[in-house]
This record gives structure tokens, sequence and C-alpha cells, in this order.
């Protein structure tokens, strides 16, 4: 019967950390009169970012 608990456990947690590591970010463009546009290279765990990555940048307290 522990097995079967800690599978429970187990299995509970791999889904509460994929809905908190797959939901959606919660950010709000915001467009500046006075802006600029970068080229970078962006890398995940020194392996390149993967098309549909979603990057933010963010200065100050925003």
């Amino acid at each position: 019967m522990k097995i079967g608990k800690k599978l429970l456990l187990i299995s509970v947690l791999v889904v509460v950390l994929s809905a908190s590591i797959f939901a959606g970010h919660n950010w709000k463009r915001v467009n500046y009169m006075d802006s600029t546009i970068f080229s970078a290279i962006v890398t995940v765990d020194n392996k390149p970012a993967k098309a549909g990555d979603i990057v933010g940048a963010f200065v100050g307290s925003e």
C-alpha cells in the first residue's frame, strides 16, 4: 500500500509541476515611443531555443 501512495504522490507532483511549467505567461506587451530592434542568440542549457519558445526582456520594475 505504501508504494501505491508514493506513486499517487509522484503522479500528482508531476501534474502540478507540468501545469506550472507549461502555463501561459501573463505579460502585457508595452509599446514605447522610443524603442529599438536588436538581434540575439537565445540558448537554454547551452542549446538553441526552439521555435515557439517565449522570451521576455524586462527593465527595472517592469
